[in-house]
């Protein structure tokens, strides 16, 4: 935590002329997680154009920070959720631990209308047909299913 603290003040202060030197020269050396023209394709997406390549770098690299404090802080959330279970020693990861650390960075997520882990969905079995979901958008009941009678048609050989 202590470290943590460390990193957000040299954040915040500016480098010195020695120490800039030292991060580019280091800049052309450092190899992203995210891959460099995967920080491009998006930049570009983004509307955003540069002139010298190791901006590209620079912004993977930032990428790469976000990504790992997500991660920290999910794995925090985790351990956390498991410690009230505490029925197995292996942590997972799940939307649940997630979505609050993502929501804490300023990012909205929302699970789909028909979300796999939802207990709203309910696959239908063979010839049945869902009606359209409750006024508000999600459907409240798994048992709202109809039969669909097939029409047996026959056809003769003339």
């Amino acid at each position: 935590e202590k470290s943590r603290q460390g990193d957000r003040n040299m954040s915040r202060e500016q480098m010195n002329e020695e120490e800039y030197k030292e991060f580019m020269n280091k800049l052309d050396s450092f190899t992203p997680t995210i891959p460099d023209e995967v920080t491009e394709y998006f930049l570009q997406r983004s509307g955003v154009t540069f002139s010298d390549p190791r901006i590209k770098k620079i912004v993977g690299m930032a990428a790469q920070k976000f990504i790992a404090d997500i991660a920290s802080e999910t794995k925090i959330v985790a351990q956390r959720r498991k410690e009230v279970g505490k029925k197995n020693k292996d942590i997972c990861f799940c939307s649940e631990d997630l979505i609050p650390v993502l929501k804490g960075h300023g990012i909205n997520v929302q699970k789909p209308q028909y979300y796999a882990d939802s207990d709203t969905v309910a696959l239908p079995s063979a010839g049945t047909k869902r009606e359209a979901p409750a006024e508000g958008g999600r459907v409240e009941d798994p048992t709202q299913v109809k039969k669909t009678k097939k029409k047996a048609t026959t056809r003769r050989k003339t």
